[in-house]
């Protein structure tokens, strides 16, 4: 996934698709492999995550995944309007589907447990926000200042290896601030749909 001379977080984020262990943008699976594993969960109703349970899937019923450096696909990235990944993060109910269905291959190979960020930095918004509404106003304080900071602390690191433009610190300071409770908002919608634990 070629990228461009001065790429954006999101772009750069989506070309890590480049260095996917299993993606169906580019491999081959013989017919009987594919129905007896039961082909694609129509469930993953987005292009996220489908691959990763297809892969677990054939994993799981004793195939072996074969790399062949020969066969190379270019994989344009397409554009992507102005903080594209607040919408994404609705993707995130599919991280619990994929969780419920393979607990231990999403552990090895997805994520090794909760994303304890996003869940402080939400905690500490909600927290902020309730202090504010129950007249706790030193709490809230506290609260905020500590939210902030994290918040701040995230854009920072996301800023680090990104376009240096002011589209882009604007669209990374938005969705640092957006990003984390909303991740955390989607996968409680997930938790509610598919009876699963935290992915």
């Amino acid at each position: 996934m070629p990228l461009p001379s001065n790429p954006s977080d999101l772009e750069r984020d989506a070309a890590g698709l480049a260095n996917a262990e299993f993606v169906t943008a580019n491999c081959f699976i013989r017919r009987a492999a594919l129905l007896r594993v039961g082909g694609f969960d129509e469930r993953f109703e987005m292009a996220w995550r489908e691959d990763s349970d297809l892969h677990f899937n054939l994993i799981e019923a004793g195939y072996s995944i074969v790399k062949t450096p020969t066969a190379v696909v270019v994989h344009p990235l397409r554009h992507m309007a102005f903080a594209a990944g607040i919408g994404m993060q609705r993707k995130m109910v599919y991280d619990v589907l994929l969780y419920r269905k393979h607990p231990v291959l999403y552990r090895e190979r997805i994520r090794t447990g909760p994303p304890w960020f996003y869940l402080v930095v939400s905690f500490l918004l909600a927290l902020t926000v309730l202090s504010a509404l129950a007249g706790n106003h030193d709490l809230a304080l506290v609260s905020l200042i500590l939210w902030s900071l994290l918040t701040l602390r995230f854009f920072l690191k996301r800023m680090t290896h990104s376009a240096m433009t002011a589209r882009n610190a604007l669209e990374l300071m938005l969705t640092s601030i957006v990003i984390p409770p909303l991740a955390i908002f989607w996968r409680v919608v997930g938790i509610a749909r598919y009876g699963a634990g935290f992915p």
